[in-house]
């Protein structure tokens, strides 16, 4: 029911499920219930409920995010920060922000650290370089929208690693995803 605490009481409103136990079908063996909807309003304290703590029980998110193909908030923040440094390095633009990054002469795809800092272009350099060896980007020839297609396929399979039920660390450790 819906619960709204008014002066040490709890107010409900209810929705009974009746069954008719004359509408039973004996071929499938399937009851129909008869929706009755009881709107009542009446007051009565907490301990006086029928169902205590223990039949509530908090459902798992994982299986949601897995069944939609939902990245959760940490995969999330590496998706768009991995995108928006791919924009940066690949249009160059803004160039105030390009500039800030420090290209390796060996490989055109690896960015170097000199400061390791907690600001965007440290922890996104940090981030493109654990994930573009395992996207297998070699230069900035790929079209955005098929990099975005990859990446998140490859954080959802590893988001969806290991447990079916629990989040772990792993599930967010991008140094764990598998080449695609």
């Amino acid at each position: 029911g819906i619960n709204a605490e008014y002066g040490g009481t709890t107010s409900c409103y209810h929705c009974y499920k009746t069954l008719d136990a004359g509408l039973m079908n004996k071929q499938t063996k399937h009851r129909n219930y008869q929706t009755i909807t009881v709107i009542s309003f009446f007051t009565h304290s907490i301990s006086n409920q029928l169902l205590g703590e223990e039949f509530y029980e908090r459902e798992h998110t994982k299986p949601l995010f897995m069944n939609y193909s939902i990245l959760a908030f940490r995969n999330l923040y590496t998706y768009y920060t991995y995108m928006e440094t791919l924009k940066i390095l690949k249009l160059r633009d803004p160039m105030t922000v390009f500039e800030q990054f420090k290209i390796s002469h060996r490989k055109s795809t690896l960015l170097i650290n000199d400061h390791p800092a907690e600001n965007f272009i440290s922890r996104s350099t940090k981030i493109w370089n654990s994930i573009t060896p395992k996207l297998k980007l070699t230069d900035f020839s790929y079209k955005i929208s098929t990099i975005k297609i990859k990446l998140k396929n490859a954080l959802l399979k590893l988001q969806n690693s290991n447990s079916a039920v629990t989040w772990i660390n792993d599930n967010f450790n991008t140094d764990k995803i598998e080449g695609i």
